[in-house]
């Protein structure tokens, strides 16, 4: 992969773990933004007593476990590329 180096002078070669570094943060992102969703949701809930604020934490609870499984993967790969 060949990225820009920012000086206009020509490009640097990208390290082959560039790409998957970038699916790592994103996947990191994905799991905050989930995370977050459902302590709204959840204080929502708390302040209304509407079951309906539960639905961001309901989704969380659900999807979380797989996020983390794969990140789990990812990482284990990451950290065998490094050594």
């Amino acid at each position: 992969m060949v990225e820009p180096d920012g000086t206009g002078f020509g490009a640097v070669e990208a390290p082959p773990h560039a790409g998957k570094s970038a699916r790592i943060e994103a996947r990191l992102g994905d799991a905050f933004s989930l995370m977050q969703a459902a302590e709204t949701g959840q204080r929502g809930y708390l302040l209304t007593g509407l079951t309906s604020y539960l639905e961001p934490y309901e989704t969380a609870v659900r999807e979380l476990p797989e996020h983390f499984a794969r990140l789990e993967a990812m990482l284990e790969w990451f950290e065998k590329y490094l050594k």
